[in-house]
């Protein structure tokens, strides 16, 4: 058995990534227009976490949908400002 271990460097832990984060989104499925936008928006997001190395996994039921993404601390922080930026436009909430 051989067991490899690495060493992160100094200067990539200055901004996390060294560290994999994973989120889990659940959310009640909502009929938008018999469901383009929200198949329209689950497609970008698809493409933007795949080209930002996020890997992700969605499951959908008739009332839900569940979303698990992981990725390195900055890229989870970046998407996850993107994506509450974009849904203040359609739903205005606030963050404390």
């Amino acid at each position: 058995m051989t067991i490899a271990t690495s060493h992160t460097p100094e200067s990539k832990k200055i901004n996390g990534e060294h560290i994999l984060i994973n989120m889990i989104y659940i959310a009640k499925n909502v009929d938008l227009d018999s469901g383009i936008e929200l198949t329209r928006a689950l497609e970008y997001w698809r493409r933007y976490f795949e080209e930002n190395n996020i890997a992700s996994a969605l499951v959908i039921s008739e009332r839900y949908f569940v979303q698990s993404f992981q990725g390195t601390r900055p890229a989870i922080n970046i998407a996850l400002k993107k994506y509450l930026t974009s849904i203040q436009l359609f739903f205005p909430i606030l963050l404390i």
